[in-house]
């Protein structure tokens, strides 16, 4: 039986810049990104709602322009930035993603998730908001 995205599940994710056509851009094949959904302490970013119902095994490519990014991603933005080699932004952002699990997690998983997440925020700038 598969699991479909939702709280508290730890997802792992491929997640690969698309290019223009929505094909994988030739500059790399994705990265891994493993996270537990929906523990911000703002509640849900876009980019969690757009995964939201996802099972095992799907496909899917976002745009997202540069100047909504950090919001649309919120607590992700700073780490998706990072793995992705995203130092300088392009005017829309095309991700294609790749569901490769969905698991229930452990409540230590989630505990110390919820701990980074209070610990940090999704303003994508040095960890502090002012």
């Amino acid at each position: 039986m598969t699991i479909a995205i939702d709280v508290l599940n730890k997802i792992e994710l491929s997640l690969a810049i698309a290019g223009e056509s929505g094909d994988q851009a030739a500059a790399g094949s994705g990265v891994e990104y493993e996270f537990i959904f929906g523990v911000a302490t703002e509640g849900m970013s876009s980019f969690e709602l757009a995964l939201q119902g996802k099972e095992e095994g799907e496909h899917c490519t976002l745009s997202v322009p540069a100047a909504e990014a950090n919001e649309y991603f919120g607590i992700h933005f700073r780490h998706l930035r990072q793995l992705l080699f995203l130092q300088i932004l392009p005017e829309t952002i095309r991700l294609n993603i790749h569901v490769i699990s969905v698991k229930e997690a452990e409540s230590r998983e989630i505990v110390q998730s919820i701990a980074r997440a209070a610990a940090s925020c999704s303003c994508g700038g040095s960890g502090c908001c002012d």
